[in-house]
């Protein structure tokens, strides 16, 4: 089961049903262990999740969502293998989803994709790494990014994280309905 951070309330809206947590400074879901999936494993990560409702919850805050060595929560540039979503206010110069993958070198490989975030919004968020030699990252079903180098090493253990971590003070909110890890460990 993953660790929850935050105060989760359940949240149900036209757009499907969530749950909202509340950052304390932190708010989402996190793997339990970095030891779920490798990449060789050709997994496909699916999230669905919406951005609190007010402006300030995408302000000032730093939002993972993806596939990780170790915990990112602390660094909008963390030391550890990915492939993720990233929204960082203080890297991000503008308000664009960030698709992101490192080898654990902290210099990772930063796309910014044509997708805005905006407040009281439905996203699906989709890491394929189902072909060895590249990450493609999906938003709302919309190839925005391909990365080729600095790919996590294919045999280096991962977990999930889906968190908004806020960098300042108060409360913050994201809303998560799905995650999917399809992998494939026969071939």
């Amino acid at each position: 089961a993953p660790t929850i951070d935050g105060s989760p309330m359940s949240e149900n809206d036209s757009t499907g049903q969530y749950v909202e947590f509340r950052s304390k400074p932190d708010g989402g879901l996190i793997a339990p262990v970095f030891t779920i999936v490798q990449t060789q494993n050709k997994p496909i990560f699916t999230i669905v999740i919406k951005t609190g409702s007010n402006s300030s919850d995408i302000q000032n805050c730093r939002i993972w969502c993806g596939l990780f060595s170790d915990d990112p929560r602390s660094s909008d540039t963390p030391t550890v293998h990915m492939a993720a979503f990233r929204y960082a206010t203080a890297t991000d110069t503008t308000a664009y989803w960030r698709c992101v993958t490192d080898n654990g070198s902290g210099s990772p490989t930063v796309t910014a994709s044509t997708v805005a975030i905006s407040t009281n919004t439905r996203y699906v968020l989709q890491i394929d790494t189902s072909d060895p030699t590249s990450i493609k990252f999906y938003i709302n079903g919309m190839l925005v990014a391909t990365h080729t180098t600095t790919l996590p090493t294919t045999t280096q253990d991962l977990g999930y994280c889906i968190e908004l971590r806020n960098t300042t003070s108060g409360h913050k909110y994201i809303c998560v309905a799905k995650l999917h890890l399809e992998h494939n460990l026969t071939s």
